[in-house]
């Protein structure tokens, strides 16, 4: 896999987060759990010198690449290609352009059957960005299997009663099953970054854990939640959703069952849920009085 890093001979990007990864035991990993196959098409984010992008093409899949860096990108259509051979060549498509500028399916419109797998080792510094993208976009996807800084990664599978555990926990959850594989030290990496990585997979969940339509409503009210962490739920709340009057935040707190005293990371997912359905209906109650008289 270093072979790759070496054929390329251009110095990571500091600008652009780059980081290779040289673990060939961790790419061999990030490639399975990904459950790449043949037939199968994945999206790749950032594959800078093709060592993932190498990993993937083994176990016969179709790779759709995207790159931001236009030394990567032009070492992956000319000496990459040479060195894979004519069968992985076929399979591998490169885009030169930013992950970030469209929803990940408008990379993959056309190509292959959906549902789609992704991978990537994410640039730190848009790894949250990119990760919203494809919750987002879940429905397309079957599975991804992402890198990310280990104290990102353990925010994003984080259960309630922990540190880590916040807003961002329950949008990865209302969408996808998330599981640590592997951390990894600064060594795995050329040149090694200052802190240690995590490997996440995420499978898309066949059955939504609340209607979708709920989910700007959820997200909206976790990050309220999670506004005053030291806080209880109530006050919280009364911070986050201010447009609520005191007397309509105890009522969505009395509908959801939830205790007014209740800190926001000792709840269930499902404590969240409810919260999302009594606020939802405070504000259908709310529009209906609002409306003018029908004549």
């Amino acid at each position: 896999m270093t072979g790759f890093i070496q054929a390329f001979h251009q110095r990571a990007s500091r600008a652009l987060g780059q980081h290779f990864l040289t673990d060939q035991s961790a790419l061999q990993a990030i490639a399975r759990d990904t459950r790449a196959a043949p037939g199968r098409v994945v999206l790749e984010i950032g594959p800078g010198p093709g060592v993932l992008t190498h990993a993937l093409l083994q176990t016969g899949a179709r790779v759709v690449a995207i790159e931001k860096d236009r030394r990567a990108v032009e070492f992956l259509q000319t000496t990459f290609r040479d060195m894979i051979g004519d069968d992985a060549s076929a399979r591998l498509t490169v885009i030169e352009g930013d992950a970030l500028a469209q929803p990940p399916h408008a990379l993959l419109d056309g190509v292959g059957p959906q549902p789609w797998l992704a991978a990537g080792n994410l640039p730190y510094n848009i790894a949250t960005a990119i990760l919203t993208l494809f919750l987002t976009d879940a429905p397309h996807f079957e599975r991804w299997t992402f890198m990310f800084q280990k104290e990102v990664a353990q925010r994003l599978v984080a259960q309630p009663n922990s540190k880590a555990y916040g807003s961002l926990s329950l949008a990865v959850a209302a969408r996808t099953d998330p599981l640590l594989i592997r951390t990894l030290p600064p060594g795995a990496f050329a040149p090694p970054p200052k802190v240690d990585s995590a490997v996440v997979s995420f499978s898309v969940r066949d059955t939504p854990r609340l209607d979708p339509a709920l989910l700007p409503t959820f997200e909206r009210l976790a990050r309220a939640a999670f506004s005053k962490r030291r806080k209880t739920i109530r006050n919280s709340l009364r911070y986050g959703l201010s447009h609520l009057t005191p007397e309509a935040l105890d009522s969505l707190l009395a509908r959801a069952n939830v205790s007014p005293r209740s800190r926001a990371e000792q709840l269930p997912f499902d404590d969240f849920v409810a919260l999302t359905l009594a606020l939802h209906d405070l504000q259908a109650h709310a529009d209906s009085n609002a409306a003018p008289p029908s004549d």
